[in-house]
């Protein structure tokens, strides 16, 4: 048998660090290194064309019970006001962006501690290469406490395709994925 030569340019490619910067370079979005949830969507827009995207919440430890600083949508801060409401487009994974409203609070839980809850509403969905298109409103919200250890106390959506994903290793509850009729939130 022969040896394989193998050049030192394919070696390269095969390389972890450089499959990260080829992913860099060709805008493909990297997995989270932080306790992360990710929400499997099935968006249906006024025109009857159905999206698939995954909308990703990365989250950082913090010594803050309320810390939005450590809060990203697939990496991405979510820049807020000082009453904690923010909007803008958003990039989600699979080439997918969304022009979104966010907004973070402080909730207690009648007996638990301080957790944060993160209230995310889509009213319009493109791909890249394609335009926007008007949808009905998709309400994501999650609560979560930020403070060590880093658990998802709930998430749900009114858009959700099945069940939520978590990052390996994260902590979190048992998870309903509907939001309830009743279920009361601010208007953002």
């Amino acid at each position: 048998m022969r040896p394989l030569n193998i050049s030192l340019c394919a070696a390269a490619l095969a390389s972890s660090a450089s499959a990260f910067n080829i992913c860099a370079a060709l805008g493909c979005i990297p997995p989270s290194d932080s306790p992360a949830v990710s929400f499997p969507l099935e968006i249906k827009t006024k025109g009857g064309e159905i999206y698939h995207p995954i909308l990703r919440i990365d989250l950082e430890e913090s010594n803050l019970v309320c810390d939005p600083s450590g809060v990203r949508v697939v990496g991405q801060p979510l820049p807020i006001d000082d009453k904690g409401r923010g909007m803008g487009h958003l990039r989600l994974i699979d080439n997918y962006w969304v022009n979104a409203k966010w907004e973070f609070s402080c909730a207690s839980p009648k007996d638990s501690s301080t957790e944060h809850k993160l209230v995310l509403v889509f009213n319009s969905i493109g791909k890249e290469g394609f335009s926007e298109e008007t949808i009905p409103e998709a309400r994501i919200e999650t609560r979560f406490r930020q403070t060590e250890p880093v658990v998802f106390t709930s998430a749900k959506s009114n858009a959700l395709a099945y069940g939520p994903n978590y990052s390996h290793g994260t902590l979190h509850y048992a998870l309903g994925n509907e939001l309830s009729m009743t279920d009361s939130h601010h208007d953002l």
